[in-house]
């Protein structure tokens, strides 16, 4: 949570810096959960009930939106046979 500003008070430098911080990856969060939440089955109610499918159909949405964010990187995966799992720490790199 932020650090909430006192009455009559300015925060400090270090909890101005630390709110910014916060407010920068939870800012990141929402625009990823809006992204994949342009696949309708997300949004909609899902009705099936078997264990574990809800948890697949969110793995799948989340993996076609980082193939939307940045397709270059995964088609470079596939050319190396997926030698190099995560050398990059996920960034995209043709």
């Amino acid at each position: 949570m932020p650090t909430k500003q006192p009455r009559g008070q300015e925060l400090t430098l270090e909890q101005h810096i630390a709110n910014q911080a916060l407010h920068q990856r939870r800012l990141r969060i929402e625009h990823v959960n809006s992204s994949v939440k342009r696949c309708r089955v997300v949004k909609d109610r899902i009705r099936l009930w078997k264990a574990g499918v809800r948890d697949v159909v969110m793995e799948i949405c989340c993996a076609l939106h980082n193939f939307r964010v940045c397709p270059t990187f995964y088609t470079w995966r596939f050319e190396q046979g997926f030698a190099s799992h995560d050398a990059h720490g996920g960034r995209c790199v043709p």
